[in-house]
């Protein structure tokens, strides 16, 4: 399988190992511009061998299998191109797609009508709203109740 990472924080130290460790026997490609940042984490260079450095729309065109750990604001960039690739089968975006509802609501249903398998998590804190309401509530004796709309679908 071929299996890439967008993203240079945690997508570089924690699902890099973790997919090399768990497909061993599979390339894991990573985008060019974290090579530097790669060698200079000793703890990474048991992995240098099933690297293959490339660069995102290589990634995004090549693989079959995309891990998205990167900011939403920078996912809607690549996201266009993450929807229209022909070898894309299974996603998991570490982020919210979007910063916005209707955004990643839009782009989730384009994913699911090309057949793509997604698996998102929805952290709060990168939304733009969040930050405005994490404000506001500052200083409040204001409770939230959340209700969290979740569906789970067949990832095999």
């Amino acid at each position: 399988m071929k299996i890439g990472v967008l993203g240079g924080g945690f997508g570089l130290y924690g699902w890099m190992p973790a997919l090399c460790q768990y497909f061993p026997n599979d390339k894991v490609f990573v985008s060019m511009k974290h090579k530097e940042k790669f060698t200079e984490r000793e703890e990474l260079k048991i992995y240098e061998n099933q690297i293959e450095w490339k660069s995102i729309n290589e990634i995004i065109n090549q693989c079959e299998f995309l891990i998205v750990a990167i900011p939403p604001y920078n996912v809607f960039n690549y996201i266009h191109d993450i929807i229209n690739s022909s070898t894309i089968k299974k996603i998991i975006i570490e982020k919210p797609i979007s910063e916005n509802y209707k955004k990643s609501e839009k782009f989730i249903n384009e994913i699911e009508k090309k057949g793509i398998k997604l698996c998102s998590s929805y952290l709060f804190m990168y939304t733009d709203w969040f930050q405005k309401l994490k404000n506001e509530l500052k200083n409040s004796n204001i409770e939230i109740n959340w209700k969290i709309r979740k569906r789970y679908r067949d990832w095999e």
